[in-house]
């Protein structure tokens, strides 16, 4: 009877074990690597009145009038744009959380040229792209370095970037573009870069369209810790992204107990128990037959 005892208290307490041991260790612990938007810029087309929640560089709006009035809602504060090239355009870059035209009816759709505020003072927009005004560094552009994994998108880019001390990288036009001392002749459709700091060098793949209408992917790795989108730079949307990987957690994780480790803990605790019940049930019959005696 006492070994059964005993053998129901070990299976308890090594189910109790396996289950702690499931909740406060394990894959709680492993690093989880999300993927945060640090900043963009594109044209969103909204409807008259929509929602923006960004910094505001221009608009395209079908009225021919050379300044229109836009509302910012829900504050109501109101904002003369001018006309230029095709385009409205506010005094500065102005942030935007839903936006309404005057004189132009609910619903009728509008281009707005958003960017986040990391990019607001950077950017310009001319003949429907976003063009790179900034001076930064000796070179001017915005820059993008290795000290924090990255991913940058760029598409429809036109320009030159720079790596390390102003080292020219890719010069990339409307018909050809040319990588480092190599020159090739086609579209540039889009940009794609990333680094990681355990590398430390930048990887991109560059798509084009061939003079024959063909569509290639080159991809390659520049021995570069920084990319430069310089002066003059243009585009028509451009997305960076930065990995990141988070500590342990401070307090237990959730686990699904029906799974794995937690369930063998589980089934101990029960076979434990039952046994642990049986014996003491049957310590307790001869004792009833000597009451009944």
């Amino acid at each position: 009877m006492k070994k059964l005892i005993a053998l129901g208290v070990f299976l308890f307490l090594l189910g109790s074990v396996l289950i702690t041991s499931a909740i406060h260790t394990g894959g709680g612990c492993k690093p989880r690597y999300t993927e945060v938007k640090l900043s963009f810029a594109r044209p969103l087309k909204v409807q008259n009145g929509g929602e923006v929640d960004a910094y505001v560089l221009a608009l395209k709006v079908p009225l021919n009038a050379s300044t229109i009035e836009v509302l910012n809602n829900p504050n109501g504060t109101s904002y003369v744009f001018e006309r230029r090239n095709g385009l409205f355009y506010p005094p500065k870059p102005l942030s935007f959380k839903n936006l309404y035209v005057e004189n132009l009816s609910w619903g009728e759709q509008v281009i707005v040229y958003t960017v986040s505020g990391d990019y607001a003072g950077f950017l310009k927009v001319s003949n429907g792209r976003f063009v790179i005004v900034s001076q930064a560094g000796n070179f001017g552009g915005i820059a993008f370095t290795c000290n924090h994994p990255f991913v940058l998108n760029v598409s429809a880019p036109r320009g030159t970037v720079y790596g390390d001390d102003g080292r020219v990288l890719l010069v990339l036009k409307n018909d050809s573009f040319r990588i480092l001392n190599e020159t090739y002749h086609g579209t540039p459709l889009s940009l794609r870069a990333g680094c990681s700091p355990e590398r430390g060098k930048i990887g991109y793949t560059l798509l084009y369209r061939n003079p024959f209408g063909g569509y290639i992917y080159h991809s390659g790795v520049l021995d570069e810790s920084m990319v430069i989108l310089g002066r003059g730079f243009s585009f028509k949307e451009l997305e960076a992204r930065q990995n990141l990987t988070p500590g342990c957690p401070e307090s237990p994780r959730k686990i699904d107990v029906l799974s794995g480790t937690p369930f063998w803990g589980l089934v101990m605790i029960v076979l434990g128990s039952l046994l642990i019940g049986v014996a003491v049930r049957m310590s307790y019959k001869p004792r009833e037959r000597d009451l009944k005696r």
